[in-house]
Parts: structure tokens; C-alpha cells; sequence
């Protein structure tokens, strides 16, 4: 992995032959870091509402996965996935962090857990498991959402997360 990059104001993590964007708050030294993993077809900014709330001495970082938002492509599949948010903490220096997933996020939060427990001090999991679905349905998944778009499933994603009416929040035209 190499020095992250700067372009138009976004930073690039260079992660073997791929860039993986990055989103990262400073904080403050000794103050524990928060990590963000994002859900299937998001980018990091799935993550912006909660990041706002937090205290601004916080270190923050969000990526968009590979194959999400700006980063490059890969066919990792879950290990991949973890290994390159592990290789973005690393670059930035994250240690013992709190890590928190959604859907697959949460599932790639479990695999960083216990293939690099020294950067894990916690886990806070939304909307996922310890496994969740099998190959065939999350391969359809990505299919669909690589044809059709993220906004062409976006209520089905909403009824998956949330109770009868909760996702109705999320909805700004109403």
C-alpha cells in the first residue's frame, strides 16, 4: 500500500494495484478512532448524518468499498473487503478502533474483528448477521444493482432495514 493521494479534494488510499477513497477526520490524538463500513451499492456518505453528530475531537474514516463510489474494482469478495479496510486503517494510523458496519458492512467489521483483532476494540453492527444470504443471492444482488442502479432498489433495500413505515423517514419527496 502507498501514500494516499489527493484529487479534486478527495483522498485515495493505494492498496496493491487499486485506489480506494477515503474519508478521514483528523480528530484527536488519543481519542478513540471510528470506523465506517458501508452497505452494498453505497458510498461513505451513507455515513455523513451519523458523522455529523459526533464530537469533533473524534478520528473518523469511511471508504468506499472496492467496486463502490470512487474506488477502484476487485473481486475480493468479504476478505477482500476486509483486508482493504484493514490496509486503510493502517494508513491512517487506527489502531484499537470502534468499527461499525451496516448489512455487508457489518459482516466486513465481523471479518476485520477476527482477522486483525489489534485494530478492533469494538463492533457496533446494524442490519446484518454472522452470515446473510448465500453466494447465489448476494451475486443476483450486486448484479441488479450493477444493471439497474442503486435508486432502482432503494425501496427494496428501505423494507429490508427498517419496520412496516420506519423507512418512510427516508423518503424526501413526501
Amino acid at each position: 500500500m502507498s501514500t494516499g493521494t489527493s484529487a479534486g479534494g478527495r483522498s485515495f488510499v493505494a492498496v496493491g494495484e487499486r485506489r480506494l477513497h477515503i474519508c478521514r477526520r483528523e480528530g484527536r490524538r488519543g481519542v478513540r478512532p471510528i470506523a465506517f463500513a458501508n452497505s452494498l451499492g453505497t458510498d461513505h456518505h451513507v455515513w455523513d448524518a451519523v458523522i455529523a453528530l459526533l464530537p469533533v475531537d473524534v478520528p473518523v474514516l469511511a471508504m468506499d468499498k472496492a467496486g463502490h463510489g470512487l474506488s477502484d474494482p476487485d473481486e475480493g469478495g468479504l476478505a477482500g473487503h476486509a483486508a482493504d479496510l484493514a490496509a486503510c486503517m493502517d494508513h491512517v494510523g487506527f489502531a484499537g478502533a470502534l468499527v461499525c458496519g451496516v448489512s455487508i458492512g457489518g459482516l466486513i467489521a465481523q471479518r476485520l474483528a477476527t482477522d486483525r483483532p489489534d485494530l478492533v476494540a469494538g463492533l457496533v453492527l446494524c442490519n446484518t448477521g454472522a452470515r446473510i444470504g448465500d453466494a447465489a443471492s448476494w451475486t443476483a444482488r450486486i448484479d441488479a444493482v450493477r444493471r439497474d442502479g442503486l435508486a432502482a432498489h432503494a425501496d427494496a433495500v428501505l423494507e429490508r432495514w427498517f419496520a412496516p413505515g420506519e423507512g418512510d423517514v427516508w423518503h424526501k419527496d413526501d
